[in-house]
């Protein structure tokens, strides 16, 4: 227990052979409480805590916690006058560093009329983590009920960091210590550049479920008197992509203008085409038709469309282009994005790794102007340069890399002539 008569920072706190990461009982858990981690092994300067609560990195005067050793020799944690804290929260503390997509999955007591929190994992993606399990990733530690942890090799473990989501991926989550009743599972994602989708795959139902990446998901589910149904490793994150428009979609863009938005898009190849139709989503995952267009060359000539949405929503406004082949089958675009509103001002990529080396530029809320793109390569030699033409506000713009890149890390650079944004990107 903290021995002071006073708050303590674990920040503050001199740790020999320790990790940075305590264990602490929250008592408003679950039926009779439960264990909260709170970590910043990932060294990012903000704590972790999982599952959700009013727990903080500040230990209250006599609060009990675990601490976890890093290596079999002696260890010690110190307290010192500096230690101490007049504060019962975070809010002193910076962020981090803002590249780590983060998708916390909370488990739930679902009953008639309420939902009462039982446990949470977290999990962490940014390439400065390594893929093994290591000191960077959080141990679970056992409740006396429920219990959510995600299962790597032989490790279960409350936090995973791991690097940049890959379409690849596989979450294994692990039950234990559950009854036959009526659970739920919440999902809330953040900071995903990432296009890739995520699936909630029951191996008991047999069922897949899509999880968005951009607004919080809600999934109930029952385990019964049997073994099938409450089996620990029913549910997995699985991380897919669709199957996207290859070398004949050169463009697709979108952008806002004079009160509506604007969705262009280019075709180098064009045989073989029966319909295009545009699809329009406010959270990334659910589309639904907003326009549909029949192709004017049908042939190998270059050719470009144009959409204007006169209903934008308030805040995201996700598109991509489908493209309706003549024996039925289909492909999509790449998924472009245009806030609108007070958003923050920022240039990003898109998605990040790029996929199908098409680069996805976004500017939010810029100013209207020419702003000029460049990507260089390890040896600071220049591959690409663009100039993009912006309406002021919000768009996206796609960018075609396939002539002048490999797979590999890159640096891209884009200014509008007074500032400057630089940002390490991967190709695969």
């Amino acid at each position: 227990g903290n021995p002071y008569a006073s708050a303590v920072d674990f920040s503050l706190l001199t740790r020999n052979n320790l990790a940075k990461r305590f264990y602490a009982w929250d008592p408003s858990l679950n039926t009779v409480g439960g264990y909260v981690l709170v970590d910043d092994a990932g060294s990012t300067g903000t704590y972790s805590i999982t599952p959700a609560s009013a727990q903080t990195n500040i230990l209250q005067s006599g609060q009990a916690f675990f601490v976890q050793t890093t290596a079999n020799a002696a260890a010690s944690l110190v307290f010192n006058e500096t230690g101490k804290s007049t504060v019962s929260n975070n809010t002193g503390f910076r962020s981090g560093n803002g590249t780590s997509e983060v998708l916390r999955t909370s488990l739930y007591l679902k009953n008639t009329d309420t939902s009462i929190l039982a446990d949470g994992v977290l999990n962490e993606f940014n390439n400065n983590y390594a893929a093994a399990v290591n000191m960077e990733d959080g141990p679970k530690m056992e409740n006396i009920n429920e219990n959510l942890s995600i299962v790597r090799g032989t490790s279960k473990l409350s936090i995973e960091r791991r690097p940049l989501v890959d379409v690849s991926d596989t979450l294994f989550l692990h039950l234990g210590n559950t009854t036959s009743r009526n659970y739920q599972l919440r999902f809330e994602p953040s900071n995903f550049s990432s296009v890739v989708s995520a699936w909630l795959e029951d191996t008991y139902l047999k069922s897949s479920t899509p999880i968005s990446m951009t607004e919080p998901s809600v999934i109930d589910f029952s385990l019964a008197a049997n073994t099938t149904s409450s089996v620990a490793e029913r549910f997995r994150i699985v991380f897919k992509t669709s199957s996207t428009l290859a070398s004949n979609a050169t463009t697709v863009q979108a952008y806002q203008q004079n009160g509506v938005i604007k969705v262009d898009w280019s075709i180098a190849r064009e045989n073989n085409i029966s319909s295009y139709e545009v699809e329009k989503s406010a959270d990334g995952q659910a589309f639904k038709k907003l326009g549909a267009f029949a192709p004017t060359a049908n042939n190998n000539t270059p050719v470009s469309y144009t959409l204007l949405d006169k209903d934008p929503l308030n805040g995201n406004n996700f598109y991509r282009v489908k493209a309706i082949e003549k024996s039925g089958d289909y492909k999509y675009s790449q998924v472009v994005k245009v806030l609108i509103g007070s958003g923050k001002a920022a240039i990003v990529v898109y998605q990040n790794p790029v996929i199908d080396k098409t680069l996805v530029l976004q500017l939010n809320n810029q100013p209207a102007g020419k702003y000029f793109v460049r990507l260089f390569n390890g040896l600071g030699q220049q591959l690409l340069s663009r100039t993009i033409n912006h309406a002021g506000g919000s768009s996206t713009q796609s960018i075609p890399l396939q002539s002048v890149v490999s797979k590999g890390v890159y640096q891209l650079h884009v200014t509008n002539g007074k500032n400057r944004t630089t940002e390490q990107i991967v190709v695969e």
